[in-house]
């Protein structure tokens, strides 16, 4: 008997007389099915966080996607929604190329705000563990974010060596880069990203407040593993410089006295919620006290959450900040805007957000990663990962469709590639990326003017 039932946002379908492997069920019935404990197949149970997809019947008709490769995304709805396009938009020009037709990808996004749409009242970092775990029931080998650090270490905790790997765009704290072994060949790790890890953006801010003779400094920080990190870095190296700044954890807006900021000092206000930076810059434009500057992290460099309150605006002359390096004038990058300006008409646009490009080339680097496998074995996250080992050598190679093809052959042939993409060159060292930080200040219409280059080694310069 073949039935259909629709329940609590999960597809309930055809059970066969026996299966013995997820891969029967699949084969019969399409993505996700799985071969039950009680030896009969079972519908894909997919949390009402992970509605959306591409394309768009991935989970109302799995069997068309028997053969496809799923990746999954992590990512904010409210926040991240540049991120995810972005990444959506590499799976959409892999697909358009018609030389793909045979190798079938597909994406579903999951959305880790605290949203009371949703009945499981997770946190951020909760739902990220949720949906990873969600992922490996599901048998998706690759995933793209989380976004921010704390998610990233719990998305980790919940792959548990389990079978996918993880690419992060955006999760920057330097202890991410001791949750596991450098990764090497037989044993490529779980947890990867397109972005430094904040050692240098920790040297980029305290040079910076070297070089305009800052020596009064409040460090205010949310109590996460990206802000601690990068809190204790910059008082470590303005401590070796003479400079002893005050340090205090952010309660958060609700709970902050504006009163305890120090009228004169240099602020460098440290967190990973965007909306909270706005907030803070709210709180402290009230003050008719304050005459001090503003300096603010990478988790900053949106130009979405300048839309403050008035009093907020009258910091913006001495406001500034720091970012992974975005090359404006590079044409991969503007390729990238341009094409992702096209297939997301309706905004907000890639040049809101700082880490756009480095989410685009995220999921080139999966597919890239997904390419390799092909050629080596079968497509798991390990192999994967293995493939991400062999995109730093041999001929250059864009992150686009363009060079997938050139990618695929080079793997089929037993050589790598060396990969660039919209964010620039990735050459990892040690299993990190080295791209420079850039400090910027707000221009006249609200735009990043960056100010100095701080270049991976220890140097800053203006830019040229």
């Amino acid at each position: 008997m073949v039935w259909l039932l629709t329940l609590a946002g999960c597809i309930l379908g055809p059970k066969p007389e026996a299966c013995s492997a997820n891969s029967d069920c699949r084969s019969a019935f399409g993505f996700g099915y799985t071969c039950g404990e009680e030896g009969y197949c079972a519908a894909p149970a997919v949390s009402d966080r992970c509605a959306d997809t591409f394309p768009e019947d991935l989970l109302t008709r799995p069997e068309k996607y028997k053969n496809a490769v799923v990746v999954g995304t992590i990512y904010s709805k409210e926040f991240d929604t540049v991120q995810r396009q972005s990444t959506e938009l590499a799976i959409r020009q892999y697909l358009s190329d018609g030389n793909n037709d045979a190798y079938p990808i597909a994406v579903i996004h999951c959305d880790t705000d605290e949203d009371v749409a949703y009945a499981d009242d997770l946190t951020v970092e909760q739902a990220a563990g949720e949906v990873t775990r969600m992922f490996q029931q599901l048998e998706v080998p690759a995933i793209v974010g989380p976004s921010t650090s704390d998610e990233a270490f719990a998305s980790f905790d919940a792959i548990n060596g389990g079978a996918a790997v993880v690419v992060s765009p955006s999760a920057t704290s330097p202890e991410l880069s001791t949750v596991e072994d450098t990764p090497a060949e037989g044993s490529p790790g779980v947890f990867w990203r397109t972005v430094p890890p904040d050692d240098l953006q920790i040297f980029a801010i305290a040079e910076d407040m070297r070089l305009r003779g800052i020596s009064d400094v409040f460090i205010l920080y949310e109590d996460n593993s990206y802000a601690q990190p990068l809190a204790s870095g910059v008082e470590t190296q303005l401590l070796s410089r003479g400079v002893t700044p005050l340090t205090m954890v952010y309660p958060g807006s609700e709970r902050f006295e504006v009163t305890e900021v120090p009228d004169n000092a240099e602020v460098l206000f440290i967190s990973s919620q965007s909306a909270e930076v706005g907030n803070f810059l709210d709180l402290l434009g009230s003050s008719a006290a304050f005459a001090g500057s503003v300096f603010l992290t990478d988790a900053a460099a949106d130009p979405a959450i300048f839309d403050v309150s008035v009093q907020a605006e009258s910091l913006f002359p001495v406001v500034r900040g720091t970012r992974p390096q975005v090359l404006v004038q590079y044409d991969p990058y503007t390729n990238f805007v341009a094409n992702y300006t096209s297939v997301f008409p309706e905004g907000p646009p890639a040049t809101t957000n700082g880490f756009a490009a480095y989410s685009f080339d995220a999921g080139w680097m999966v597919l890239f990663g997904l390419e390799w496998a092909r050629a080596n074995g079968p497509i798991t996250g390990a192999t994967i990962s293995e493939g991400l080992l062999h995109l730093g050598s041999g001929e250059e190679t864009p992150l686009n469709i363009n060079g997938v093809q050139d990618a695929r052959a080079a793997f089929e042939g037993g050589a790598d590639v060396d990969v660039f993409g919209a964010s620039g060159s990735l050459d990892f060292v040690d299993g990190e990326v080295n791209y420079p930080i850039e400090v910027w200040t707000l221009g006249a219409s609200d735009d990043f003017v960056v100010e100095l280059l701080c270049e991976p080694g220890g140097s800053c310069q203006p830019p040229s």
